[in-house]
C-alpha cells in the first residue's frame, strides 16, 4: 500500500511539474485611443406669430388664418417627423367637430393633411440633420346639413405635437 501511495504522489508531482514547465509563444497588439461619439436629434419649431391660436366667436363655415411654422432638425442625425394633435381640456364635441388643413411650403402648396383635428397623426416625413421644412396650418369648422347648436358657447384647448424619431 505504501508503494502505491508513493507511486500516486509521484504521478501527481510529475503532472504538476509538466504543466508548470509548459512553454508557448505569444504575441499581442493593442490599438489605442478608439473613440465613439453619438449624434443628435434636436427638433425646433419656429412659429413666431403663429402659435398658439386664440380664436373666439368661431362659427360653422369659419376658417382660421393660416399659421406658418418652420420645423428644423438642428441635430446631425436624420429622423422621421410626425405631427399630431391632442385635446388638453374643453368640450369633446367641439374638438371632434374641428378640422385642420396642413400644406407644405405655402398656403397653395402640396396638401399634407385635411381632416379632423382629433385624428391628426401625420408622418413620417423624412427630416435630415441640419435641415428645415415649412408647413402652413389652419383650423376650420365645416358646415354640415344638420344644425350644430350643440357646439354653441363651447370651448376647447389643444396642443399641436411635433415629434422627431431617429431612423
Amino acid at each position: 500500500m505504501k508503494i502505491l501511495k508513493n507511486i500516486a504522489i509521484s504521478a501527481v508531482v510529475a503532472a504538476v511539474a509538466v504543466s508548470v514547465t509548459y512553454a508557448y509563444f505569444n504575441s499581442q497588439v493593442t490599438k489605442s485611443n478608439n473613440a465613439l461619439a453619438t449624434g443628435t436629434l434636436n427638433l425646433t419649431v419656429d412659429s413666431t406669430n403663429s402659435y398658439p391660436w386664440g380664436i373666439s366667436n368661431f362659427a360653422p363655415g369659419d376658417k382660421s388664418v393660416w399659421k406658418k411654422f418652420v420645423i428644423t432638425n438642428t441635430g446631425n442625425l436624420a429622423g422621421w417627423l410626425f405631427i399630431s394633435a391632442e385635446k388638453t381640456s374643453g368640450d369633446d364635441d367641439l374638438y371632434n367637430a374641428l378640422y385642420t388643413e396642413i400644406r407644405q411650403d405655402g398656403k397653395n402648396g402640396p396638401l399634407v393633411y385635411d381632416g379632423p383635428l382629433s385624428t391628426l397623426n401625420k408622418g413620417p416625413y423624412s427630416l435630415g440633420g441640419t435641415t428645415s421644412t415649412t408647413r402652413f396650418q389652419r383650423i376650420y369648422l365645416p358646415e354640415t346639413d344638420e344644425d350644430q347648436n350643440n357646439l354653441q358657447g363651447k370651448n376647447v384647448t389643444f396642443n399641436v405635437v411635433f415629434s422627431l424619431k431617429q431612423y
